[in-house]
């Protein structure tokens, strides 16, 4: 049986758990917005806001530094681009958000990828649901491939450990607003200081979750099974 079934018996387990992946093609295809350059600080959110997934808490923490830092407001930008429920949509629309957040809407998958792409950080909110912690969107793997860190706001669970595993950004309580106030001063405040984010993830942990990878060890599985036949 070993010698058969080496993939399977090798890896002392019966089960194998193959993740959403990303395409590195598409974001071969995606070209970085040439409006969105280095003379603002560039925050954009891809996906959908509903009551479980909400800006609400960012979109405090964010406010809180405008009051406190008026002169920010001309420094940073987010971008939200995908369905937005009505509380969140209001939100935005404050006053004190004029010029500062922009609610693009739904846009074509090439034109988020661009965006993705023109970031200087990229914003993941995880749900507000029992048992979110063990689900990995199809979203967190295209911030992978856009290689750009990331701020999620998250508890404790697959999101988490998997940013931090490949380090690949922070991870801030999803419901704490000072501890992401505090993390977006200290993102703008790199930014101001060098002009970009550091950024080095571990690249080959990151590969494993492209799609032509994971088709290939799907292969390497099931190919392993049918040696008897």
């Amino acid at each position: 049986i070993k010698k058969r079934h080496s993939t399977v018996v090798n890896s002392n387990s019966k089960f194998f758990c193959i993740y959403n992946g990303f395409d590195s093609e598409d974001f071969i295809k995606a070209r970085p917005l040439t409006e969105m350059g280095n003379d603002k600080f560039y925050i954009v959110y891809a996906g959908s806001l509903y009551p479980r997934r909400s800006a609400k808490f960012f979109l405090e923490a964010l406010k809180l530094i405008i009051q406190e830092k008026p002169e920010l407001r001309f420094i940073i930008k987010v971008l939200f681009a995908g369905n937005v429920y009505p509380q969140d949509a209001l939100l935005m629309d404050e006053l004190i958000f004029h010029g500062v957040v922009e609610n693009k809407g739904f846009l074509p998958h090439q034109q988020v990828l661009s965006l993705l792409k023109s970031a200087h950080l990229l914003l993941f909110i995880e749900d507000q649901a029992p048992n979110s912690n063990r689900v990995l969107t199809g979203k967190l793997f295209e911030y992978m491939a856009a290689e750009k860190p990331i701020l999620a706001l998250a508890g404790d669970g697959l999101v988490k450990d998997i940013i931090l595993l490949l380090g690949i950004g922070k991870v801030v309580s999803s419901e704490n607003i000072d501890e992401i106030k505090k993390c977006l001063i200290s993102f703008v405040s790199e930014f101001q200081e060098k002009g970009s984010l550091y950024y080095f993830p571990r690249q080959e942990a990151i590969k494993q979750f492209e799609r032509r990878e994971q088709v290939k060890f799907l292969s390497q599985i099931m190919n392993d099974l049918l040696k008897d036949k």
